[in-house]
């Protein structure tokens, strides 16, 4: 469980000292969070469910799933099929992902503001400097702007992205498909929860993967990285 706090997003996102999975984790099973959800204690901490595996449930089994792959020509998994549920209000920072990705809404709606990769120097991520001082509570490829409170003070050439933002209402039944490196702001609509299930793809065929620089980008912040975060834990033991 993440446990966001709903003035996250009032924070100038330089100041922030994680992102995504680094967000303050809780621990609860998934009847306490429903009975959060109902309660709103979710709405008013922005509790958010976020990429829970499926793969060991009857959801995670489902023929149809497979069969929707099949159809899209998807050939290659990179993760499990992960459950999304969150409160309405719920915003996941505009971010690009190393992989194709598939997102279907399975209740409720979440508006999608979506970037193509060639606008990535305009949306100012954060540098693979701030990833290896930070390890993986930081990720180089999450941006520092807000798309829809722009500060063109601080990033001027947002106004260059800004047109090129494309905006999607992703209703239930529907899928989207989200290219290797698109940028992507996620906001749950509606006044009550929402409910989503996506899936990652290795992208294919290889030469579409070796001409995306996010996903090279990505992965080279997230490798350098990784001694960084040895050498923290180590120091942590001492």
């Amino acid at each position: 469980m993440r446990c966001y706090g709903r003035d996250r997003y009032r924070q100038d996102k330089r100041t922030w000292t994680d992102i995504g999975s680094g967000t303050k984790p809780r621990q609860m099973t998934f009847t306490e969070y429903a009975a959060a959800l109902r309660s709103g204690e979710a709405a008013d901490q922005d509790l958010y469910l976020a990429k829970c595996p499926l793969k060991t449930t009857v959801l995670g089994d489902r023929t149809s799933f497979r069969a929707l792959r099949d159809r899209l020509g998807l050939r290659f998994a990179a993760s499990n099929l992960n459950l999304w549920v969150g409160p309405s209000g719920h915003v996941e920072a505009l971010h690009y992902d190393p992989s194709d990705g598939t997102l279907m809404q399975l209740f409720g709606e979440k508006k999608l503001l979506l970037f193509p990769p060639n606008q990535t120097a305009n949306l100012y991520p954060f540098s693979i400097a701030v990833h290896l001082k930070h390890g993986m509570r930081l990720r180089s490829w999450f941006s520092q702007t807000y798309p829809e409170q722009p500060d063109f003070a601080a990033f001027p050439n947002l106004k260059i992205a800004l047109p090129q933002a494309q905006e999607v209402i992703l209703k239930a039944g529907e899928l989207i498909f989200l290219p290797v490196g698109w940028w992507h702001e996620v906001t749950s609509l509606g006044d009550g929860m929402t409910c989503s299930v996506n899936q990652f793809w290795h992208v294919y065929p290889w030469s579409r993967a070796l001409r995306s620089r996010n996903k090279w980008r990505a992965h080279f912040g997230g490798l350098l990285a990784v001694p960084q975060q040895i050498k923290s834990k180590l120091k942590a033991e001492d």
